[in-house]
């Protein structure tokens, strides 16, 4: 058996010389995992059958790596050190993988966790090879799977086996768009910040103070696996409109088979994950950035500003939002207001995401359920918890626009959105019951 899968490909590759570049251009330069001007080739292939050959015998354990973090205006430090029972010009290879071996933990669909796509020779001078590649990452967190592109340049030194990545980059600025943050705002870059100033405080999609995070794993868990034997259905939003004096008043219902925390955060969405339908410019909704103004316990007071991008008939454009959401992270409701607005006078609401137990009947008989430590002792920790949302939303077009037949049309593109943004989440949650997607 192979001690690292491709390995002996590797070897058996590097035995033949590049053939030769027929121009002197950069990028006609052979793409060398490690050049072998410095090694020993024959010496590599003798460490290998050395290391097969004592697997029984004389077995080595592979510690897992030591991270060290730090952070500090911003950026984020990692020192990390490991061993390898492996040839250094092999787990060398492990970290360039221009050939795109099989080194990383793959999915149902056959991808690597990072793969790599294309790699070019841009400099060759002596042991030093400066190679730019482009490489996808793929990663998955509770319901939500995305790639991620890495376009780097690397500065590889073949002597010494060393590199550096000189930059940084995706492709097209997607890392950037995507607005991946973790679950709290970088503060800002200010001598003068202190801890208790709002832009220090996190900013949290649910706080986890306030729910299990191994509850809510675990309840989507029972979602994927129940979802062929005891499939859910999620009806589309039942939506009431009424309009007195130029104000619209829209209430909203519906049911989502997913866990209450990970659906508000699909109504808030400050990482802003591909929740809703996207064309060539972006989501139908997108988050654009998020500030947390003031934390005070369950309760978070936050500064959004969302992109809607609409379209009717040959026109179409972007409708900036800016919104303060006061969020109540314990029952797990919030109330909107906007700050600025284009074309609205009036525009607030609320929702809230209550608790379903949809298994109750099944597990618990007869017996009324009327907590989620009663419904998870009643049906022996396999019951499923999905989620009811009540929304509002109260808006009234800018005075001059707010004549027939102006206000019509705008009065029925903001209906006609939202109940799209609500399609949109109710055939995502679909989406991720046909998946195969687990934690």
């Amino acid at each position: 058996m192979s001690v690292l899968p491709g390995f002996g490909s590797w070897i058996n590759q590097n035995i033949e010389e590049p053939p030769e570049a027929e121009s002197k251009s950069p990028k006609s330069e052979a793409v060398w995992a490690v050049d072998t001007k410095y090694y020993d080739l024959d010496e590599v292939r003798r460490e290998g059958e050395i290391w097969r050959a004592a697997e029984e015998k004389h077995p080595w354990y592979d510690a897992p790596a030591k991270v060290k973090v730090t952070t500090k205006n911003g950026l984020c430090h990692m020192n990390i050190e490991f061993k390898l029972g492996l040839p250094p010009e092999g787990v060398y290879e492990m970290f360039t993988n221009p050939n795109n071996y099989p080194v990383f933990k793959k999915d149902k669909a056959g991808r690597q966790r990072l793969e790599n796509k294309s790699r070019k020779v841009l400099k060759k001078n002596g042991p030093r090879q400066t190679t730019e590649m482009e490489k996808d990452l793929y990663w998955n967190f509770l319901f939500i799977s995305r790639t991620i592109p890495i376009h780097l340049v690397i500065d590889e030194n073949h002597k010494n086996l060393t590199l550096e990545s000189g930059a940084r980059l995706c492709r097209s600025g997607t890392l950037q768009h995507t607005n991946l943050k973790p679950w709290y705002d970088e503060p800002g870059k200010t001598e003068s910040m202190e801890p208790g100033h709002p832009r220090s405080k996190a900013l949290y999609v649910v706080d986890p103070k306030y729910y299990d995070l191994r509850e809510v794993k675990r309840q989507v868990e029972l979602w994927i696996v129940a979802k062929n034997k005891h499939p859910w259905y999620d009806a589309t939003a039942k939506v009431k409109v009424k309009t007195k004096k130029g104000l619209c008043h829209m209430k909203i219902e519906f049911t989502l088979g997913w866990p209450p925390q990970a659906v508000y955060e699909m109504l808030t969405n400050p990482r802003n994950l591909p929740f809703f339908r996207e064309d060539e410019t972006g989501q139908l909704l997108e988050n654009k950035s998020t500030k947390v103004l003031k934390k005070d316990g369950p309760r978070q007071i936050t500064d959004v500003e969302k992109a809607l991008r609409w379209k009717v008939l040959w026109w179409s454009g972007i409708i900036p939002i800016h919104l303060i959401i006061d969020e109540n992270h314990q029952n797990l409701s919030a109330k909107y207001k906007k700050e600025k607005m284009k074309f609205m006078k009036v525009f607030e609401g609320s929702w809230k995401v209550e608790p379903l137990y949809v298994d109750q009947e099944r597990f618990c008989k007869s017996r009324s359920v009327n907590s989620q430590e009663e419904y998870k002792k009643c049906s022996g920790g396999r019951g499923r918890i999905a989620s009811m949302v009540t929304m509002e939303l109260i808006f009234q077009p800018s005075t001059l626009l707010n004549l027939p037949p102006v206000s019509w049309i705008i009065r029925g593109i903001t209906i006609k959105i939202t109940k799209m943004l609500l399609e949109d989440l109710r055939k995502y949650v679909i989406m991720i019951h046909k998946s195969d997607v687990t934690t």
